[in-house]
Formats: structure tokens, sequence, C-alpha cells
């Protein structure tokens, strides 16, 4: 069942994503919980990120509280980030679906916290192949969290382990080979 191990090693996961862009599309509790874990870690500065939401007020306090740059698109949003990270409401997802379709670059990451949206419905939907799908848990709001997620193929070596420092902002991950396990995750987060 398990491809990969729990990351532990800050080093290693600041060296991970060095250079790197994330993109929330979508920035709620969990988006938060990500982006206050990833820089409090040092893992990257807040210039490097960047979140859509379409309200003014949330940009503002997200703004204000990390210094990070806003959009209220998500396709702006999703531009030039070497990870999009879709941090929605499974509701929301068929819209956003349709308006990253086709948007993302062969070298973009597409990472899914979304309940339930496997990782087939998401190539389809975005017309792209570079995919990881995740299930954190509630304590990951707290970075004290057990993330299981899996990967397309298309996902490299180089990128998984930039997946694994990402997720090290909420604790403990976990590669798994089949979604299946990701489906049980899911199950039992209650998510």
């Amino acid at each position: 069942m398990v491809a990969s191990g729990a990351a532990g090693n800050d080093s290693v996961n600041r060296s991970d994503l060095a250079g790197s862009r994330l993109a929330f599309v979508g920035a709620g509790v969990m988006a938060e919980s990500i982006i206050a874990g990833l820089l409090a870690k040092e893992m990257l500065p807040p210039e490097r990120i960047v979140a859509s939401h379409p309200r003014a007020d949330r940009r503002a306090r997200l703004e204000e509280r990390f210094g990070i740059a806003t959009v209220e698109g998500n396709r702006e949003a999703a531009a030039g980030a070497d990870f999009v990270l879709l941090t929605i409401k499974p509701q929301a997802l068929t819209a956003v679906m349709k308006q990253l379709h086709g948007r993302l670059e062969p070298r973009q990451v597409a990472l899914s916290i979304i309940a339930g949206a496997s990782l087939d419905s998401l190539r389809r939907g975005i017309g792209h192949d570079v995919i990881v799908r995740v299930m954190p848990n509630i304590p990951a709001q707290i970075g004290a969290g057990m993330s299981v997620w899996c990967a397309t193929d298309d996902v490299d070596d180089a990128q998984r382990g930039q997946v694994r420092a990402v997720l090290g902002a909420l604790g403990e991950e976990l590669e798994v080979e089949t979604e299946k396990y990701v489906d049980m995750a899911t199950a039992l987060s209650g998510t």
C-alpha cells in the first residue's frame, strides 16, 4: 500500500520548494492552514504564494495576515504557478474545472484536496495530466495532521518531493499506490 513515508526534514522540504510558486484556487480554511504552515516553517516566502477568492474582504484579510498576493480570478492565480492547489468546496468544482480547462502548462502540478474528486474526473475536467489527489484530515489545520495522497504517473520524482514538502506544512504525509486508499482516508476523515 505505501509508496513513501512521512515527511520530516524541514531543511529538505525547504530546498525541495526553493524557487517554486504556489497558487491556491480557493482560499478557505484548509488553504489558510497550508499557507500558514509553509510560512511558519519558512518553506516559501510570501511573495511566492498567490490565492484566489471571489470576495474582496477575504482577499484583504489574507493579504494582511500573510503578506501574500491575492486575485479574484482563478485563471489569473494559476498563471505561472508551479503548483496549482485546488482548495475549493466540492460544489464549486465544476465551475472551476471549466475555468481552468486547458489552461495549465504541462510542467504545472494540479494538487486537489477536494473530497470525492477522483484523479480521472480531475484529469478530464481540467484537461491536464499532472495531478495529485490529497486527503488531509482535521488536525492538519494545526500542523498535526496526516495527509494521504496519490498521483498520476505523469508526476515525476522531483515533483513528488515537492508535494511531500507542501504537505509537510500540514504535518505528516503518506503517498499511496492506488486511489482507493485516498477514498478510504476520506471515509475515515469524515470529509
